[in-house]
């Protein structure tokens, strides 16, 4: 079932509503867009899919937004078992601009979606009704949600806590982010997953704790690890991909580093 209104064009500056419309989507049911110059945005109800953009496959789960960036092909597919239902509108003005800046796939808040829902049962000014729920979900995207302040205050914080067990979804509950969302963002703009940013700085220390006369196993429950060996594979696998990290000024600063401690694990083993 698909219901979609499309509007009059009255050229808002800021935010510019298109075309509204809903949809209950049939199983596998897919949809490719090539070239178009406008923003279109789905917030998906129920169900699940995946999202195809730059041969990049997205699966999308429900609280979830897909976006259609200007100019680039999207193709998005509808799950075989539990197809999606979503609510989409396009638009354009000025500030759509700023929608570019995300992710291809990102969670929003349901509530301006909900809100266009009642479009259909208006009987004018349409446009400008659709034109305030959209700067609703502009303020809700953009308001407090800067990629920059939420991936460095994520980095902060493991900076200050990677010598405590670290659970990855409190951390994206902290930032108030879904755990895969967060997990994107940061790699995208660290270039490393959370976990590896997270050994590296246990790692780094573990060099410290262990040139300073501590055991493995001392020097695994003082940096989190409950098991002693995953802590010794972790530091050996470490000094094997060490290069996201600045090179020692002396070249055999590494090799020194592996085999002191390659001769510490085989004692204490």
């Amino acid at each position: 079932m698909k219901r979609c209104t499309l509007l009059k064009n009255k050229n808002f500056k800021d935010l510019n509503p298109l075309v509204y419309g809903d949809e209950q989507c049939t199983p596998g049911f897919t949809y490719t867009y090539l070239q178009e110059q406008s923003i279109l945005i789905h917030y998906v109800i129920s169900g699940t899919g995946i999202v195809s953009i730059n041969d990049h496959v997205y699966p999308v789960q429900p609280g979830e937004a897909f976006i259609r960036y200007p100019f680039i092909p999207i193709t998005y597919t509808a799950d075989q078992k539990k197809p999606w239902a979503y609510r989409w509108i396009i638009f354009d003005g000025e500030l759509s601009r700023r929608f570019t800046r995300l992710p291809p796939v990102f969670p929003c808040s349901a509530e301006p979606f909900e809100k266009m829902s009642q479009v259909f049962s208006m009987q004018s000014m349409q446009e400008e009704y659709l034109a305030s729920c959209l700067f609703s979900l502009y303020i809700s995207l953009f308001q407090n949600q800067q990629t920059e302040n939420v991936v460095s205050k994520v980095k902060n914080y493991l900076d200050l806590n990677f010598k405590q067990r670290v659970c990855i979804e409190s951390v994206a509950a902290m930032v108030h982010l879904n755990r895969n969302y967060l997990s994107r963002l940061f790699r995208r703009e660290t270039g490393m997953s959370m976990q590896t940013y997270l050994t590296h700085l246990r790692m780094r220390q573990a060099k410290e704790f262990l040139s300073s006369g501590m055991t493995v196993g001392e020097a695994a429950a003082a940096l989190g690890y409950s098991d002693q060996f995953i802590f010794s594979k972790a530091v050996k696998l470490f000094l094997a991909i060490r290069l996201p990290w600045p090179a020692p000024k002396n070249s055999n600063d590494g090799l020194l580093c592996y085999f002191f401690f390659h001769r510490r694990f085989r004692l204490q083993q």
